[in-house]
Order: structure tokens, then sequence, then C-alpha cells
């Protein structure tokens, strides 16, 4: 409820409550071995996700004003 006041994407009866569903967020990564920018790791990220969404075993829905990725488990 608390979250519903403050983004417009949230919903009462969100597919995250179900447990299938779950956000990886792709605009902030911790401290790694060695530098590396942001929009590398992006990019690899969406990479992995890509080739898991083409073997058909999650939905991947690439939500811009939050910053992540919505995933959903087939």
């Amino acid at each position: 409820e608390k979250l519903r006041r403050h983004n417009g994407n949230a919903t009462e009866n969100s597919c995250h409550l179900r447990g299938t569903t779950f956000d990886v967020a792709y605009n902030k990564y911790g401290a790694i071995s060695r530098p590396v920018r942001d929009d590398t790791l992006k990019w690899v990220l969406c990479e992995v996700l890509n080739d898991m969404r083409k073997q058909e075993r999650c939905y991947i829905k690439y939500e811009k004003k939050q910053g992540c990725f919505h995933i959903t488990v087939r």
C-alpha cells in the first residue's frame, strides 16, 4: 500500500505477490574487484536476460522510470 502511493507501476494485485516475479535493478551496482562502467554492466545484464528470454525461461519488462527489469519466471 505504501509503495502504491509513490510508484505508479505498483498495484494492489501485484504479480510479485505470487512468488514468480521479481525486479533486478540495472542502474545501481555494488563495488567489484576492478572498475567497470555502469553502462557496461547494464549491457552484460541485458545480454544474459535476453538469452534467458530467448530460451523461454522468463518474461522481461524494461522499466525505464524505475531503473529495473521486471522479470517473471515461465
